[in-house]
C-alpha cells in the first residue's frame, strides 16, 4: 500500500520532493527574473539607440548633412584621440599633447567607434547620392576595420622592426612649427607628458609579455637597433 514502508522506517509522503531539489524554483525563478532584467535592458539600450537616430536625423535636416556630421565627429575624435596623427596632419591644437595609449584609453576609444557605426546604420541609404553612398561604405568598412583589430588588443605591442611608439615623437618635429613663443611652450608642455606616455606603453608590453603576446624572436633581433639608435648618445644634443 502506499504509505506503507519496511518496518522501523518512517514512511515518506506519498509526493514528498527531496530537500536537495526544493532549491531549484528558487534558482529558477532568479535566473528567469535576471533574464527578464536582461531583456528590460535591452529593450532600453534598443530605445535610446532610436532615440539618438532620430536626433542626429532631426538636427541635421538630411540624411547627407547627418553622414558629414558623423564624419566631423570622428575626425576631431581621432585628432584628440592621437595628438601626434593631428600635428603631422597640420591641425596643432593638439601640439601640447601626446597619445594616451592606456588600455582603459583604448576602449574608450573602440567604444566610440562602436557608437558611430551604429549610427551610421541610421542613416538611409536612398536618401545619398552615389557619391555619399560610397563614401559611407567606405566609412562603415574603416569603423568595423578598427573595431576587429581591437579585439586583439594591438596596444599590448606599439612597434614593428624598426618603428613605433619610440619614433613616433621625432617624427612629429619635423611637422611641429617653431614660429613663436607659444609653439615652443606647446612643445615644452608636450615633452613633459613623453614620459608618462612611454611607461604606459612599457606597462602595456609587459602585460603582452606575460600573456604570450609578443613579436617574433626574428623579428624582435632587428626592432631593438631603433631603440639603441635614441639610447646611444650619451648627450641629449646629439640624439636624433
Amino acid at each position: 500500500m502506499i504509505g506503507e514502508g519496511r518496518p522501523g522506517m518512517q514512511n515518506p509522503a506519498p509526493f514528498d520532493i527531496p530537500a536537495s531539489r526544493r532549491k531549484w524554483p528558487r534558482i529558477l525563478a532568479v535566473a528567469l527574473a535576471v533574464m527578464l532584467v536582461g531583456m528590460a535592458g535591452a529593450v532600453t539600450a534598443a530605445g535610446a539607440g532610436q532615440g539618438r537616430c532620430h536626433t542626429l536625423l532631426a538636427q541635421a535636416g538630411s540624411p547627407e548633412a547627418a553622414l558629414q556630421t558623423l564624419f566631423s565627429r570622428e575626425w576631431q575624435a581621432r585628432l584628440a584621440h592621437d595628438p601626434f596623427s593631428a600635428t603631422m596632419l597640420g591641425e596643432h591644437v593638439f601640439d601640447d599633447a601626446v597619445p594616451d595609449p592606456s588600455p582603459k584609453a583604448q576602449r574608450r576609444w573602440l567604444r566610440f567607434n562602436r557608437d558611430l557605426l551604429a549610427l551610421l546604420a541610421c542613416i538611409p541609404r536612398e536618401g545619398l547620392d552615389e557619391h555619399a553612398r560610397l563614401n559611407a561604405a567606405l566609412f562603415g568598412w574603416m569603423l568595423r576595420d578598427r573595431l576587429a583589430n581591437g579585439r586583439f588588443r594591438p596596444w599590448r605591442l606599439p612597434f614593428v622592426s624598426d618603428s613605433g611608439f619610440h619614433t613616433e615623437p621625432l617624427f612629429v618635429i619635423d611637422a611641429t612649427p617653431f614660429a613663436g613663443e607659444a609653439d615652443y611652450e606647446r612643445y615644452i608642455a608636450r615633452l613633459k607628458k613623453l614620459p608618462r606616455y612611454i611607461r604606459q606603453h612599457i606597462r602595456n608590453m609587459r602585460t603582452g609579455l606575460a600573456e604570450g603576446f609578443s613579436m617574433p624572436r626574428a623579428v624582435l633581433a632587428g626592432a631593438l637597433t631603433s631603440f639603441d639608435r635614441l639610447a646611444a648618445p650619451a648627450r641629449p644634443e646629439d640624439s636624433p
